[in-house]
């Protein structure tokens, strides 16, 4: 905005933002200004609330394969995997972040999440190509 009247020069827009009041701050004279500075109250409750669905289990699926004994190396495989990288304590840190009131789920929780969700991955797959009985 500026002191010239009838006349704007910045637009903010607002949507979904609670906006509780605006004013205008007084020119900047030093700098030899008409521009005006704006100041929005913003009710950073409603601003930075969020919604999160609930954190639920999925049902397990049984593997496909015939194969017994493939079966059973393959879960002994992923099992140990799964217990020398400790990620069954890593996603429980994580779950307890998510379900604490007091606790914020950073960027870098997000990040964290997304490495173990990829060590899974990879886990399950080295798993599938260690037991398929087939050299690669």
């Amino acid at each position: 905005m500026t002191i010239t009247p009838n006349r704007d020069i910045n637009y903010v827009l607002t949507f979904g933002i609670n906006i509780r009041a605006i004013s205008t701050l007084q020119p900047d004279f030093l700098c030899h200004s008409d521009h005006l500075g704006i100041v929005f109250d913003i009710d950073l409750q409603t601003f930075f609330d969020s919604k999160y669905s609930d954190v639920y289990t999925l049902s397990p699926r049984l593997l496909t394969s015939g194969n017994l004994k493939s079966v059973f190396s393959y879960i002994k495989y992923v099992s140990a995997q799964i217990k020398q990288r400790k990620l069954v304590e890593k996603v429980q840190v994580l779950f307890n972040k998510t379900t604490s009131p007091s606790s914020a789920f950073t960027v870098t929780d997000a990040k964290t999440l997304n490495k173990i969700d990829n060590h899974f991955k990879d886990i399950m797959l080295a798993g599938k190509r260690h037991c398929s009985g087939r050299k690669q």
